[in-house]
């Protein structure tokens, strides 16, 4: 493991899909968010993950909208952080 690397690992349930799936991730969180266009607000998972690869570093902070509506492309972002990027607090209210 590199210095400064942070190994974590979540396993996401989907109640409607009965099926799992595991990310590697080291800080996660469920927010609630009205997108535009849909008349309720959607569930949000934001993540952040921090990989190497042939000694290449990458940070990203994932946001993923959950059970989108039908018909509809889920919200998706995906950022990519510096590579000294060290640590990321999610906070949510």
């Amino acid at each position: 493991m590199m210095l400064g690397m942070v190994k974590g690992n979540m396993q996401l349930f989907s109640v409607d899909q009965q099926r799992s799936q595991a990310l590697e991730v080291h800080a996660a969180s469920f927010a609630q968010f009205k997108v535009p266009g849909n008349e309720n607000p959607s569930p949000l998972i934001s993540f952040a993950s921090k990989t190497s690869n042939a000694g290449q570093v990458t940070s990203k902070l994932h946001v993923i909208e959950l059970g989108a509506q039908p018909g509809k492309l889920p919200l998706q972002l995906c950022i990519t952080l510096s590579p000294s990027f060290l640590m990321l607090t999610v906070i949510t209210s």
